[in-house]
């Protein structure tokens, strides 16, 4: 089909998706094939826009309010490069690595 497979998931927290729960990319071809991104959804936004997470709140702040601008934001600023940092990954790894059941072979 063309498409190279990559998703994008918010991981359980004792079973349930929390505001702290982390955000993380799922591409079968890659190694690894999991990557965590962000410690939760507002960081994954705030850093993939170089936005502190304040900054972040405040814009999801104005969208609940009915002000919009959170699709005007992440289609101006988002840059999925800057999640993708060796450093940040490694210290997402060590901290949340634990959450990430290992694929188990089909026999």
């Amino acid at each position: 089909m063309g498409v190279d497979g990559v998703h994008y998931a918010v991981l359980k927290l004792a079973g349930v998706v929390r505001d702290q729960s982390p955000v993380i990319q799922v591409s079968p071809t890659d190694d690894p094939p999991v990557v965590i991104l962000a410690e939760s959804f507002l960081a994954y936004l705030a850093e993939g826009c170089g936005v502190t997470r304040s900054e972040m709140e405040a814009v999801l702040k104005d969208e609940r309010h009915g002000k919009g601008g959170l699709l005007k934001t992440i289609a101006a600023r988002f840059d999925g490069h800057r999640l993708m940092i060796a450093q940040r990954i490694r210290h997402l790894t060590e901290k949340y690595g634990d959450l990430i059941e290992p694929k188990r072979d089909a026999t």
